[in-house]
């Protein structure tokens, strides 16, 4: 009977064992796909992810195009642009690229409405080396991307193509906290500040570089090697005119009403006059003397004398005469308050000089003591402007263009807000 048992008990254990080998031969034939699966998987996720980062490039480099190309050439034309820079960068048929959808205004998302931004959305069937026998259907990556143009109203700029644009020397203030500073000077030192002076701007852009010395400090965001900033007033030009409606106009007291027209030889304020001048267009050119030729249309206001206008343009130009151009001269504690047309073709222009000048030896100066509220844009593109002496800051809303501007002593230039027809500068962004 021992024997017996034994005998069976050897019999059901070799069973047992042979049963347990296949089961473990399944299992592990079991794990064994699983692992390959997770192998295969592997090797493909990384594939996906380089796959997504291509096509995410694609759909942001679409979404700038279509940035660039509906502020250049309108709604019309922006989608061919789009996809002309897709094609560039790897979406096409021939890549299994889907465009989705191109909007303006982006059509989901937080900028649902935004009509300065594009949306890109793409899709493409994964590439699936390994995993395809995990997948029947290979699974799609999708890129979606959201350009738009983030305006900075631009308070100053300087147009000058060479050496220092802006300089602030002394004690000496540039206030345009609320907005932008651009110069195009490529020097190393296109904006200065040296001594106590201080710049102050939401965003500061220069083509070249910044300089502070001896205790002068630049505040803001400071991007430097920017493009050049085209002039933003290049397409404005002045009307025809001929003859002189008055000649060499001077009041040194009292008070006077000026009406729009041409002044040959220019306006003069002096001592304590009071000056009001009514709406319109002043073009202030040259006077012909026959005894010494011919004299520049200046526009000056001296001593404690006094200039109110609004809705008033004034124009620094010359009919061709060789006594040149005129310039702007505020001194002596003068009183100021004028406000640019809130119409018409000269809207928001305040001072606007001639682009056929060029630099001389005096620029257009706001000197000593003055109180200036001057809302509109002082348009001086190819000509100098320094602020000296403690002359007041701009309290109106004034926009400065100009050639090169300085400010010396205690001088302070202070935007207090935008005029109309302002200049501003677009930068491209990633919304989303």
């Amino acid at each position: 009977m021992d024997f017996l048992f034994k005998k069976l008990k050897g019999l059901i254990s070799t069973k047992t064992f042979t049963q347990d080998m296949g089961a473990i031969a399944i299992m592990a034939a079991i794990l064994l796909v699983v692992l390959l699966g997770f192998g295969a998987l592997t090797v493909d996720v990384g594939i996906w992810y380089n796959q997504k980062n291509k096509l995410q490039v694609a759909a942001d480099a679409g979404a700038t195009a279509g940035v660039i190309a509906l502020s250049k050439t309108g709604e019309d034309t922006y989608k061919n642009y789009v996809n002309k820079d897709l094609v560039l960068n790897g979406c096409s048929a021939d890549t299994g690229c889907t465009v989705v959808a191109i909007n303006n205004p982006p059509a989901s998302g937080p900028n649902v409405g935004n009509d300065t931004a594009v949306e890109v959305i793409l899709s493409q069937p994964a590439e699936t080396i390994l995993s395809s026998i995990i997948f029947a259907t290979p699974p799609t990556i999708g890129a979606r991307a959201v350009a738009g143009l983030h305006i900075q109203p631009l308070c100053v700029i300087s147009l000058k193509g060479a050496a220092t644009g802006i300089e602030a020397v002394g004690l000496s203030k540039l206030n345009a906290e609320n907005c932008g500073i651009y110069v195009n000077s490529p020097a190393s030192d296109a904006i200065t500040a040296k001594g106590g002076a201080e710049i102050n701007a939401k965003l500061i852009n220069v083509v070249g570089g910044t300089d502070t010395s001896g205790g002068g400090t630049i505040n803001g965001t400071v991007n430097t090697g920017v493009p050049p900033l085209d002039d933003p007033q290049s397409g404005l030009t002045i009307p025809s005119f001929s003859g002189c409606d008055q000649t060499n106009y001077a009041l040194p007291t009292g008070s006077d009403t000026l009406n729009p027209g041409v002044y040959c030889g220019g306006i003069t304020v002096t001592t304590t006059g009071t000056l009001t001048m009514n709406p319109g267009t002043y073009i202030l050119t040259e006077q012909s003397l026959p005894a010494v030729g011919s004299l520049p249309g200046d526009f000056r206001v001296t001593s404690q004398a006094t200039v109110n206008g609004n809705g008033v343009t004034i124009i620094l130009t010359h009919a061709g005469a060789s006594a040149g151009f005129g310039t702007a001269t505020i001194a002596g504690g003068a009183t100021l308050n004028l406000s640019a047309p809130t119409s018409g073709d000269f809207s928001g222009i305040l001072f606007y000089g001639d682009r056929a000048s060029s630099p001389g030896p005096l620029p257009h100066m706001f000197v000593g003591g003055s109180t200036q509220n001057l809302d509109g844009v002082i348009y001086f593109p190819t000509t100098d402007v320094q602020f000296s002496g403690n002359a007041g800051g701009q309290t109106g809303c004034t926009q400065l263009i100009a050639s090169g501007i300085t400010l010396t002593g205690t001088s302070t230039f202070t935007n207090g807000c935008l005029p109309p027809n302002e200049a501003s500068f677009g930068t491209f962004t990633f919304l989303e």
